[in-house]
């Protein structure tokens, strides 16, 4: 049966067969490891692989990932985050205790500017394996419907993490708490800056829950494709870059990035609340992203979906 243990060993096995920048390597044979479990597993080791990556959603991490990358979007960081699970377990743990442990890491020169430590693809593996068995139900149906992780498996990967107790907000706190990477990737040639925006750090003990809605256009951003945002555990709600618009290559997402953080973070403490902050956003986006006060069950764990 897949649990966190055998999770951890598939990846492990594949790491010893793939040099860690050969992500078609990687692909190709994670598949070929997971092809020799049920498809039920498959589904169950997408699950965990997914639940993994919304526990690294943390300022320390998004921080490291900006040092490693010229550029860092909500969806480039969801990349990296699967990037840092294919590392595998001893890199993954570590980088969650103390983000700077990622400068021990032999990466190549040009790391920054290929951003080759961003692997969109990593989170799809799971759905190519278990195309492959020929099982008729959809992965995802099967993921998140048939066999979902249950609160008490969520539990209990969080409690084998230990985080770095610290904020690191911007680029002044990632000088004094990534000291090493700094030294390492940060060079008077470069504009080093940024801000994590999503006000959904982790901390230990906590679990974070995430609903995103469906997009719609407002005036907040300039008419672009954007989302709200809900922490529910932290009652705040922000704006985001509708995820099918968010592609880090194109300015004029950067300038929705740019009219979200303006927007900045809301107090939310309730679903009638969210709703009257989409009637303040505007009539489209109320009417696309309202949510049924009946229905609250809405979250997923993590960071932005």
């Amino acid at each position: 049966m897949m649990d966190k243990n055998l999770f951890w060993q598939i990846i492990g096995a594949v790491n010893s067969q793939v040099a860690g920048d050969d992500y078609a390597g990687i692909l190709r044979v994670t598949q070929e490891e997971l092809r020799k479990h049920s498809p039920e597993d498959i589904a169950h080791w997408g699950g965990i692989q997914r639940c993994y990556r919304d526990l690294a959603d943390t300022s320390g991490v998004f921080a490291a990932s900006c040092v490693l990358n010229e550029y860092m979007s909500d969806d480039s960081f969801m990349d990296f985050r699967m990037w840092l699970v294919s590392q595998g377990r001893e890199v993954y743990m570590a980088a969650l205790k103390n983000p700077d442990s990622l400068a021990d890491l032999e990466l190549p020169e040009d790391i920054q500017s290929t951003m080759g430590t961003r692997f969109e693809r990593y989170g799809y593996v799971a759905n190519y394996a278990y195309e492959d068995t020929g099982r008729e139900i959809d992965f995802y149906k099967e993921m998140d419907e048939i066999h979902p992780m249950s609160a008490e498996e969520k539990e209990d990967l969080l409690a084998g993490v230990e985080y770095f107790p610290h904020n690191i907000p911007d680029q002044d706190a990632a000088k004094d708490f990534l000291p090493n990477m700094y030294a390492k990737y940060i060079t008077p040639e470069i504009d080093f800056c940024f801000n994590y925006h999503g006000g959904h750090d982790l901390t230990p003990g906590s679990i974070h829950v995430i609903h995103t809605s469906q997009d719609f256009q407002c005036d907040a951003t300039d008419g672009f494709p954007t989302v709200l945002c809900y922490d529910l555990m932290n009652n705040q709600a922000w704006l985001s870059p509708s995820p099918a618009f968010d592609d880090e290559d194109d300015p004029l997402c950067r300038e929705c990035m740019e009219a979200c953080q303006a927007w900045g973070q809301r107090p939310c403490e309730s679903w009638e609340d969210y709703n009257e902050l989409l009637k303040r956003i505007g009539e489209e986006a109320f009417e696309n992203a309202a949510v049924e006060i009946e229905d609250q069950d809405m979250g997923g764990m993590g960071g932005m979906a």
